[in-house]
């Protein structure tokens, strides 16, 4: 905010810093939406995991 005092929100080297800020945040944004999506699918996996062991484990118990 001390440099926006200083030079002026429309001053080039504002504007390139607010860009740079934007495409960080988006970044940001991406990389949590990455994040969320990995644990997401890993908990599908571990449900589908856990599901067909407990098919075999009633086929199991069922077959003995």
């Amino acid at each position: 905010m001390e440099y926006q005092k200083k030079y002026g929100q429309k001053h080039p080297a504002m504007v390139t810093t607010m860009g740079d800020l934007k495409i960080l945040k988006e970044k940001k944004l991406e990389q949590i939406r990455r994040v969320i999506e990995s644990i997401k699918n890993e908990y599908e996996l571990a449900k589908a995991s856990e599901e067909n062991f407990r098919r075999f484990a009633g086929q199991t118990k069922s077959e003995t």
